[in-house]
């Protein structure tokens, strides 16, 4: 269900494994060979980290040694990446969907406060991860809901 997340969410998760893993402090340009991404953007996820979940995590930066993990604690890895999924517009869609199917895209819109576009993009995505299980997400008639096989 990874693949749900939006690509920034992906590296966030990889990073906090990636700290977790290792002892001591470890480099940006390491972190970001092990992530795939530029320095420049996982630096801006360590500081999005650290806005969002400074408590929970502890992380330390600095420019001569890099990052540092202080709390290794995977009850507090497992609520960031909770709070990850719940933010996740896939899976929220998703949850509309089983909770409120058979309604027009203006009304998906409207419940989880994005664009049009947005739902757009990642309906093949939702579609890719749900054909596994058997199922998909069809609309007829502007109306969208699960279809299984």
């Amino acid at each position: 269900m990874r693949k749900l997340l939006e690509a920034s969410s992906q590296r966030i998760i990889k990073i906090l494994e990636t700290l977790y893993l290792r002892d001591g402090w470890t480099t940006l340009s390491d972190l970001a060979r092990s992530v795939g991404a530029s320095e420049r953007t996982v630096a801006a996820d360590v500081a999005q980290i650290r806005r969002h979940w400074a408590a929970e995590c502890h992380i330390e930066v600095s420019p001569k040694n890099g990052v540092y993990l202080q709390n290794r604690n995977i009850a507090s890895l497992s609520h960031i990446c909770s709070e990850l999924f719940n933010r996740s517009v896939a899976l929220q869609w998703i949850r509309e969907l089983l909770f409120h199917p058979n309604h027009g895209m203006e009304f998906y819109e409207n419940k989880l406060f994005v664009s049009r576009s947005t739902l757009l993009r990642q309906l093949p995505k939702i579609n890719r991860a749900l054909a596994s299980r058997g199922m998909e997400i069809q609309s007829e008639n502007n109306r969208f809901q699960f279809y299984g096989r």
